[in-house]
């Protein structure tokens, strides 16, 4: 099956219990079974302690992506907030994990 886009992951992770890796699994399950790719967070920096060091890296993952999918509370999470900013001054859409699920998808990549 060809891929419909590359979507970015983005939510809270620091201080949430199991640094909300079950949260990111389950999004990630879906959107791929929607036909989409997922760069998520927990899969970029395996073993590696997330912090302002690591925005070069998510930063350049978030580059090659066609949208951002943010999980819920992802408003109150510092890094998350990064990611945003970062997706919408490069023009790229942002949109929470409900309605992404929600709407009929075709190709992100001709819907921008």
């Amino acid at each position: 099956m060809s891929s419909k886009g590359t979507i970015y992951l983005s939510g809270p992770i620091s201080g949430m219990p199991k640094n909300n890796y079950n949260e990111f699994a389950l999004a990630q399950e879906k959107i791929e079974a929607a036909g989409f790719k997922v760069v998520q967070p927990h899969e970029l920096l395996q073993d590696v302690e997330i912090n302002d060091r690591t925005l070069k890296l998510r930063v350049s993952a978030l580059s090659v992506c066609d949208k951002v999918v943010t999980l819920p509370e992802w408003e109150a999470d510092h890094d998350s907030k990064r990611e945003v900013q970062i997706a919408r001054i490069m023009d790229m859409p942002v949109e929470n994990i409900l309605t992404f699920l929600k709407t009929d998808h075709g190709s992100i990549t001709t819907a921008i």
